[in-house]
């Protein structure tokens, strides 16, 4: 599950730097909060019938009926790769030296100096997402809900990321990408704070986690777009190829050190209340306080140029 988890996270933040290195920017400013959207929202229709899928079937078929569903997603994944190769290659990328400028020209512009702690920011919060807990885990270890609860959860976090996506993929285009990523870590740290209250004796547990796993989702698709966003302002021109590796390299260094503290901690105590709770307030308290240190801009209006209709409809 890790090494998929790391496959999926690598795979869409290299196609966000394929949008920059391909489309121009008022192009990808539409384009790529769209195909999220539309790809959070054909997860959601999917899964709900997987759903119903596992719970009529269970019973009879046992865990065998998990084969047919494994079987029909790395079919589509198969397909996804097929369909991928088909999009426009950028040819070899090279990535100039920031402190080097053309021969004929004049030098390059130094790097961002806010570029450093932004990438700390994303570091330390993929820290954050890396401890929280699975809550699909906890529901059906520790509040004992049935295993289609699990693919419910799923749902529900694709279709908050749908809404999530759509809203601020249109604020994006005229505000503040770091004020967003700002809210972002404040959503997704309320919504850890909030698993506390799902304690096995509250009757609302299994709602509560409901509400989690949407909050949780729409706090990590507003996290996605506001971050990609924020990287390619403070990164114009060939040092975004460099500044995106760096943003890969950060995100996943910060979610292995999380999910390894996340498997200690679930391997020494028992698996409980207790040892989820800590992963619940551990999570929860890094993101505020990543939100807290996070670097944002003075309005909420950006700077730079947004898309209008008009323009891409020009030939």
């Amino acid at each position: 599950m890790s090494l998929g988890g790391a496959a999926t996270t690598i795979g869409g933040t290299n196609l966000l730097a394929w949008y920059g290195a391909i489309l121009p920017d008022p192009e990808r400013r539409f384009v790529a909060p769209r195909v999220m959207g539309m790809t959070l929202g054909l997860g959601s229709v999917l899964l709900l019938p997987v759903a119903l899928l596992v719970q009529l079937f269970l019973p009879d078929l046992g865990v065998r009926i998990y084969a047919i569903v494994f079987l029909v997603s790395g079919i589509a994944g198969v397909t996804e790769i097929i369909v991928l190769r088909q999009l426009a290659k950028p040819g070899r990328v090279h990535v100039a030296r920031s402190s080097a400028g053309p021969a004929d020209g004049p030098p390059a512009a130094p790097p961002s100096p806010h570029l450093q702690p932004f990438l700390r920011s994303i570091t330390v919060a993929a820290f954050g997402a890396g401890f929280g807990p699975y809550l699909s885990i906890y529901a059906i270890s520790v509040l004992h809900l049935p295993p289609s609860y699990a693919i419910l959860l799923s749902a529900i976090s694709s279709a908050a990321s749908l809404v999530s996506a759509t809203i601020i993929g249109g604020l994006l285009a005229r505000g503040s990408a770091s004020r967003t990523l700002r809210v972002s870590f404040l959503l997704r740290g309320s919504s850890m704070l909030l698993g506390l209250t799902a304690f096995p004796s509250n009757p609302l547990a299994g709602v509560i986690i409901c509400v989690v796993a949407g909050v949780a989702a729409a706090g990590a698709s507003a996290g996605t777009l506001s971050s990609n966003e924020r990287l390619m302002r403070l990164t114009p021109g060939p040092d975004l190829i460099s500044a995106q590796g760096r943003f890969v390299a950060g995100s996943a260094a910060g979610i292995t050190a999380g999910q390894l503290s996340n498997a200690a901690i679930l391997a020494i105590l028992p698996l409980g209340y207790p040892a989820f709770a800590i992963l619940f307030a551990v999570s929860g308290l890094t993101r505020f306080a990543t939100a807290a240190r996070v670097e944002v801009s003075e309005t909420w209006t950006s700077s730079t140029r947004t898309y209008r209709n008009e323009d891409l409809r020009k030939p």
